[in-house]
Formats: structure tokens, sequence, C-alpha cells
């Protein structure tokens, strides 16, 4: 019975993991690797995605097209208490998973910056997004009083707005 309730308790705490370590992470991504993987079948992952979402563990997002999997800040509580729980095996997979996926990921994300007129005719207003395919994932909107301030805001934002959506990613993760 103890050794039952170790797997299971390693498990969940693989699953949590694995979406800490990618930060938000879509059902099929989640599902594709742990099956892949063999770590456990489709059913038993399935009961324990359930399991952890009701426990408040993880938040899982729908919208149209997919399911993306967070954790909230309990589930990053329990890991950091039970994270040893997991074979270090296991986190070195998923480490190595996570990093080359974000090299992969990075291809799919998309930087658009548009400038605007405003009402007032003179001043300008520049739209800086990140998408994900079509999926708007950071909208964020700059008033300038020039359309010179708003072409340099525009420029900048395309040449270095991948870096600083990064940046801001990882500042806000960080504890």
């Amino acid at each position: 019975m103890n050794a039952n309730y170790n797997h299971l308790t390693s498990n969940k705490l693989i699953v949590l993991y694995l979406i800490q370590k990618k930060g938000d992470m879509t059902r099929i991504d989640l599902f594709d690797y742990i099956l892949f993987k063999g770590y456990m079948d489709y059913f038993t992952l399935q009961q324990y995605v359930n399991e952890l979402a009701e426990a408040k563990l993880i938040c899982e997002q729908k919208d149209e097209n997919r399911t993306v999997y967070t954790l909230y800040p309990q589930g990053m509580e329990i890991l950091e208490l039970f994270k040893s729980r997991i074979p270090h095996s296991i986190r070195m997979e998923i480490n190595e998973y996570v990093q080359t996926s974000r090299l992969n990921s990075s291809s799919m994300l998309r930087i658009e910056a548009e400038v605007h007129q405003m009402d007032d005719g003179e001043r300008r207003q520049v739209q800086c997004r990140v998408k994900d395919y079509d999926r708007t994932i950071l909208d964020f909107q700059v008033n300038v009083s020039s359309e010179e301030e708003a072409n340099i805001i525009r420029n900048n934002w395309l040449k270095k707005g991948m870096s600083l959506y990064r940046n801001l990613l990882q500042d806000l993760k960080s504890q």
C-alpha cells in the first residue's frame, strides 16, 4: 500500500513539475509528453490532472481551441516541498524537454507593432503585441506626442520585443 501511495504522489508531482517548468502548458503538450515517456497511462493521467485541478493546485483555462494549465501558488508550494520525491532522472528529462521546446517554441511567437493617429490629429498611439499563432498573449499601448517618437518605439519593439517579453515573463515569475 505504501509503495502505491508513493507512486501516486510521485506521478502527481511529475505533472506539477512539468507544468511549473514549462510555464503555461497546453493539455495536448502535457499529455503527449507524459504518455510518450510512459510515466503513466492516459486514464491515470486524466484522473491526476482532474484531482490536481479540484484541489486548486493547477489552474485549467479553456478557450475555443485548447486547454492550458498553469500552477496556482499552492501548487508551487507543494512542489517546492516535495519535488525531491520525483526521481532525479525524470527531473533531468523534463528539464531537457523544456529547454528544447523553448528553443523551438520561440518561432511560434510573433512580435507586432502598429502606429495609430489619435483623435486630436497630432498625438500617436503605438500598439505593441506578442502573439502565439493568432492568440494575443501581450498587448499594450503607448501614447506619444509625435510621429517620430511613435516610429522609434514601433521599430524598437519590433527589434527588441521578444527579449523584452522574455525578460518581463522571467521577472514576473521570479520570487
